[in-house]
C-alpha cells in the first residue's frame, strides 16, 4: 500500500504536536466510491459565553459528496480549541460548518452539536449546508395500463343526463 501524494505534508499528522500548535483543518483526498464520511467526536467542551461555565458536547460531522475529507488529527485540534471559547452551542454548530465547508466545498454539510444536559436541559442544534446537490432522477413515466383513466373518459359520472331525457 503506497502513500499518497501530499500526505507526508500534513502538520498534524505523525507528528509529536499538541492542540495548542493548530495551525487549521487539513484534508486528504477520498476514493471515487466514497459518496459520505461522518465524524463524531463526544469530547468537545466551551464555555457558556454569560455564565463561563464548561458546556460538554457532542458533535457529528457527516460530509457528502466531496473529493477530499477532514484529516481526523487536525479536526481533534480543532475542535479542542474551541474549549476556551464563549459560545452558545447554536453558534457552535455554525461556526464548525463554515470551518469546514471552507476547506472541504462538498455538495453538503451537516453538524449536529448536542450539549451535554445543564440545569434539565439538553441542546441539540443542526446546522445544515447543501451546495450543489444532484437533481432528484425524474419518475419513469406511469406505464399506460397502469394510469387511472381521465375524468372525460368515463362518461356521464359527473355530468349524468338529466332527469327528464331519462324518462
Amino acid at each position: 500500500m503506497s502513500i499518497q501524494p501530499g500526505i507526508l505534508e500534513l502538520a498534524a499528522l505523525g507528528r509529536s504536536t499538541d492542540h495548542e500548535s493548530f495551525q487549521g483543518l487539513e484534508t486528504i483526498p477520498l476514493g471515487k466510491h466514497i459518496t459520505k464520511v461522518a465524524f463524531t467526536c463526544t469530547e468537545v467542551t466551551a464555555l457558556c459565553p454569560i455564565t463561563k461555565n464548561q458546556d460538554l458536547y457532542r458533535v457529528t460531522i457527516e460530509i457528502t459528496q466531496s473529493k477530499k475529507t477532514l484529516e481526523s488529527k487536525s479536526l481533534k485540534y480543532f475542535l479542542h480549541s474551541l474549549r476556551n471559547r464563549g459560545i452558545f452551542a447554536e453558534h457552535l454548530a455554525e461556526e464548525i460548518l463554515i470551518e469546514v465547508e471552507k476547506v472541504l466545498r462538498p455538495a453538503a454539510v451537516k453538524v449536529t452539536v448536542v450539549q451535554q444536559s445543564r440545569g434539565g436541559i439538553s441542546i441539540r442544534a443542526v446546522a445544515f449546508s447543501p451546495r450543489q446537490l444532484p437533481p432528484e432522477p425524474e419518475s419513469p413515466p406511469t406505464p399506460s395500463y397502469l394510469a387511472a383513466p381521465a375524468v372525460a373518459d368515463v362518461k356521464g359520472v359527473l355530468d349524468p343526463e338529466p332527469p327528464e331525457k331519462m324518462l
